[in-house]
């Protein structure tokens, strides 16, 4: 008897959601992700919402919430209320030189009335964090940039899209890494969007914001203002960095290192002393089991006291890599305590350096000036 009903309660189940149109369970879809406080933004495809998207919804999940997000999921899948498999499959598209992963899911809502939306159905495209591509592989944006995106989205219903400074670094990213540089590939879809926000934002807040991943000399504000799409290219940064030990004993090397570096085509973004709050407690953190080895760590220490001087700078047409040019000043000015414990540091590469600058500028929002204290520091 109780099997018969539980089975009766089975088929009426079945034949509602069977009865569920997608913009049902696309409701449904997005009122689960609120109630579980999933952060959540559509970057693309939310124009014409909530009558449909424009193809796909491309969305991205704070990836703190990512395994609560694949585990609603997946029980929206169990219920019939969204689908996988029709759609495409899960990708890893690896993990970031700086730790952070790369995974796209893709999604689709299941129920009746689809034939007016792309894709028959409401398609969600899931990124755990905010990269894009180049060529077959993931290109991970700043973890500031993460942030800003997240404590600046509009909410629309029940939704929630960038806000119009990000909107606008997402759709240049989207064209000079997904699109390798070819705006026309797009038409005017995105350039018109564009044209639409550059002039109603302010510039000196979008330049404080784009030049998180922009370098200064890029004037992204003025080129997207006149529509040179064409000059705008991937932007790189490099970071320098003399510990306080080396500017102790050898006064001249900010000039020194400023000099190097000019001769060596690079353009310095900005450059500051900055003081580091809680060092060992943070070295600990970067160098996680090294410092577990008490001869490493006491090396380690002695290496890092609380003070540096910061060199941000391009990475274009450079003679001497970061490496060599490092090399270079460890050469000219060795320290005669310790070889190992050298005065002066530099990014490996270019996703190195942005990781190293986004731990340095942890929760500020102004690097002008010399003398900004931050919390964080790296290496």
């Amino acid at each position: 008897m109780i099997n018969s009903f539980i089975y009766k309660i089975y088929i009426y189940v079945q034949i509602y959601m069977s009865l569920n149109t997608h913009h049902n369970n696309f409701d449904i879809f997005l009122k689960t992700l609120n109630e579980n406080d999933i952060r959540f933004i559509f970057m693309r495809g939310y124009k014409y919402l909530p009558e449909k998207a424009d193809t796909n919804l491309d969305t991205i999940i704070h990836p703190e919430d990512w395994e609560k997000y694949k585990n609603i999921c997946s029980n929206l899948i169990n219920n019939g209320i969204i689908g996988y498999e029709q759609h495409g499959v899960f990708k890893n598209y690896g993990r970031s030189k700086c730790g952070r992963d790369m995974i796209y899911y893709p999604i689709f809502t299941k129920g009746t009335k689809g034939e007016h939306l792309p894709n028959k159905s409401f398609r969600i495209d899931s990124y755990m964090d905010l990269f894009f591509f180049e060529g077959n592989k993931g290109k991970i944006l700043p973890l500031r940039l993460l942030d800003y995106l997240f404590r600046n989205k509009k909410q629309i219903n029940n939704y929630f899209i960038p806000d119009d400074i990000s909107n606008i670094i997402l759709l240049v990213c989207r064209n000079i890494y997904d699109k390798n540089g070819n705006w026309k590939a797009s038409g005017t879809k995105h350039t018109s969007v564009i044209e639409k926000l550059i002039s109603n934002v302010n510039k000196e807040d979008f330049t404080n914001i784009s030049n998180i991943l922009f370098n200064t000399k890029d004037n992204l504000y003025d080129n997207l203002l006149n529509k040179k799409y064409d000059i705008i290219k991937k932007p790189t940064k490099m970071l320098f960095l003399i510990r306080k030990t080396g500017l102790q004993r050898h006064p001249n090397t900010i000039e020194e290192v400023r000099k190097l570096l000019e001769e060596n085509n690079y353009i310095i973004n900005t450059e500051y002393l900055i003081t580091i709050k809680e060092n060992d407690k943070f070295l600990n953190n970067f160098y996680k089991d090294k410092m577990n080895n008490e001869d490493i760590k006491k090396a380690i220490l002695q290496a890092n006291e609380n003070q540096c001087y910061i060199f941000i700078t391009d990475y274009n047409n450079y003679k001497n890599n970061s490496v060599d040019i490092k090399n270079i000043l460890r050469s000219k000015y060795p320290n005669p305590d310790n070889i190992n414990w050298n005065y002066f540091h530099s990014s490996k590469n270019v996703d190195r350096a942005y990781l190293e600058i986004d731990i340095i500028n942890s929760n500020q929002s102004n690097l002008k000036g010399i003398g900004n204290y931050y919390t964080n520091f790296v290496i």
